[in-house]
């Protein structure tokens, strides 16, 4: 091959040994369906491992166990969404985001954020106080399976966009 090319088969300088693929997809076959391949979107609920995604990307999966981190408000909703259209979007992502657990959900926020290199006080989102009314309720006696259910539809009620806002 050309002068300093390498041995055969090396790659490009930097590239990790021969048949490695980009920087970080691991040995071929590693890692949960699709790692690695830019092109094979999100990870599916039947997929192992962690699924790092967007509110956005979410949409339409479920998986047994979700984190949503950054519950924060300035964060969820966003500082610019004063509107009230795009506060109904940002509650209709934070619904997206909260019912992809079939099972367990965990959501978590910082009380000090560095912005601009200093910490800042953060308060959580004001869209938490909806999982806490129903956190409370749920706690107040064991409910049976059917209640359970019903339970969960009525906090998607509540989560849902506002009919107003969608028309």
């Amino acid at each position: 091959g050309p002068p300093g090319a390498g041995p055969p088969g090396a790659g490009p300088p930097g590239a990790g040994p021969p048949g490695a693929g980009p920087p970080g997809a691991g040995p071929p076959g590693a890692g949960p369906p699709g790692a690695g391949d830019p092109d094979a979107g999100p990870p599916g609920a039947g997929d192992p491992g962690v699924g790092l995604l967007t509110f956005h990307q979410a949409k339409g999966l479920e998986w047994s166990t979700v984190l949503v981190a950054g519950m924060e408000d300035g964060l969820v909703p966003i500082s610019w969404a004063q509107a009230r259209a795009a506060r109904a979007e940002e509650r209709r992502l934070c619904y997206v985001a909260f019912t992809r657990a079939t099972r367990f959900l965990a959501v978590s926020w910082a009380r000090s954020r560095l912005i601009g290199g200093e910490a800042r006080p953060r308060q959580p989102s004001p869209y938490i106080a909806d999982l806490e009314e129903a956190r409370s309720a749920c706690e107040a006696t064991r409910p049976t399976r059917e209640e359970a259910k019903e339970r969960l539809a009525l906090l998607r009620r509540q989560l849902a966009p506002e009919a107003s806002a969608s028309g």
